[in-house]
């Protein structure tokens, strides 16, 4: 008697074993090569530099008291000391900031999410509260209530 045996699948493919089973191995296509800048080769493309986002804080409003500073702060550090009249402009990463303003008795504190290029515009202000003028007649000193709002925020176009 003659035992014949089954013959062996055979693949012209490399083969592996998953599982017990044997599954041919298929071997991902190349990458296609980068495109390369046409008026000079040998520099390849670059993405553009991120833009800085930028944060100015005045103190000009006509229902300000005009004395004692407010101090503004940017994720805890100080970036200005604002007397009457004072406008400060300063350059931040773009992201989620804090941005803080007290007058030593009142804080306030904005939130601001930054996106590449935004320019927000924010107001500070010491006002006088009720009673504040005759306080300050009889003890000298009063307390002045502050006022830290966001006027505008400009977004840059994505054309630019």
């Amino acid at each position: 008697m003659v035992v014949r045996r089954r013959p062996r699948p055979r693949f012209s493919q490399p083969t592996e074993v998953r599982h017990n089973a044997i599954v041919p191995r298929v071997e991902a296509p190349p990458l296609p090569a980068a495109p390369e800048r046409r008026d000079h080769p040998a520099v390849p493309l670059l993405p553009p530099e991120p833009r800085p986002a930028r944060i100015t804080v005045s103190r000009c409003s006509p229902d300000d008291v005009g004395f004692r500073e407010i101090y503004v702060l940017v994720d805890g550090e100080e970036i200005a000391e604002l007397a009457y009249g004072a406008v400060v402009t300063r350059e931040i990463d773009a992201g989620l900031h804090r941005i803080r303003a007290h007058n030593t008795l009142f804080r306030r504190t904005h939130e601001i999410l930054f996106a590449p290029g935004d320019h927000v515009h924010l107001t500070a202000t010491n006002r006088p509260g009720w009673g504040t003028f005759g306080l300050l007649g009889v003890l000298g000193v009063a307390p002045l209530f502050l006022r830290f709002e966001v006027r505008a925020i400009e977004t840059p176009l994505d054309d630019e």
